[in-house]
């Protein structure tokens, strides 16, 4: 089962379990566990304002991580984004980001704002905006932004892990 989620342009991100799960594996549970994160990588469905998330790239070796800090090395996610761009027909696309914090229920710090205000001014995307998820100990918040626009609107909050009512789809 997927999540489905309204967005605010009318349209729904659909965002399949395979990309929770793995984004969830890298949940900081133990006290000296890095950040992580990477691209969201979808696509659009044809006439309509929605984003299905099915890709994403995972921490590569030219990253910068730490406990209290990501930084992703751009060149490396791109290569791996080209990929799926050019495997998938050229439909498969940049959408969002992704990361994990270090706290139970995540919350945007200013240089996540920052870089994600960055992201919607700098980064040549298509469709209706950009996905953001955060991945805390306890909870999963995915936010939305659109260009021109200086906020971010929360989608949903959900407990981290495979415990939002997915586990026996997952195992199947």
């Amino acid at each position: 089962m997927n999540l489905e989620l309204p967005l605010p342009t009318g349209g729904t991100l659909t965002v399949t379990v395979a990309v929770l799960n793995t984004l969830w594996a890298f949940v900081q549970h133990q006290p000296d566990a890095t950040e992580a994160g990477g691209m969201l990588i979808g696509h659009h469905p044809e006439a309509t304002p929605g984003i299905i998330l099915d890709r994403h790239t995972t921490p590569q070796q030219e990253d910068q991580r730490s406990r209290y800090r990501y930084h992703r090395d751009q060149a490396a996610h791109q290569v791996l984004l080209s990929m799926q761009w050019s495997l998938s027909g050229h439909t498969r696309t940049y959408v969002g980001e992704w990361h994990t914090h270090p706290e139970a229920v995540p919350t945007p710090s200013k240089l996540d704002r920052r870089s994600w205000k960055a992201a919607l001014r700098e980064t040549d995307f298509r469709g209706p905006g950009l996905v953001f998820i955060i991945i805390g100990t306890r909870r999963t918040r995915v936010w939305f932004g659109q260009k021109g626009q200086t906020t971010f609107p929360l989608l949903v909050e959900m407990p981290t892990g495979g415990q939002h009512g997915t586990q026996e789809e997952t195992s199947s």
